[in-house]
């Protein structure tokens, strides 16, 4: 898989120097994706977004994007092991997807939409 985002990166590379990688990363491989950026030359910033569980949990039965409902058995899974230490955190529990964007590109990109 990290192999197919090394090809996307390059393919989006050709049309922005701007990219986001929407991925859920597991604590243990984020050193794989720092790699793969540094081998790139890429400036990158790595964000979790982390609104409180019961938000979570909520937003998997109103996702449009895939067919079924993600178990809660999974949710919980991955909300409790995405710890990380030295990675930047946006608590998006009272925003929308577009007010999201809207805070990293705020705060973290320094130009506002």
């Amino acid at each position: 898989m990290l192999e197919e985002i090394g090809n996307e990166i390059d393919i989006l590379s050709a049309y922005s120097s701007n990219i986001v990688v929407s991925h859920v990363i597991m604590p243990a491989d984020i050193h794989k994706y720092i790699n793969l950026f540094e081998s790139k030359g890429m400036v990158y910033r790595i964000i979790l977004l982390r609104p409180n569980y019961e938000t979570a949990l909520q937003r998997t039965k109103t996702r449009t994007c895939h067919t079924s409902t993600t178990p809660e058995e999974w949710v919980r899974y991955f909300y409790d092991r995405l710890i990380f230490r030295d990675v930047e955190i946006l608590d998006n529990t009272n925003l929308t997807v577009e007010q999201s964007v809207h805070e990293i590109m705020k705060i973290y990109c320094d130009s506002p939409i």
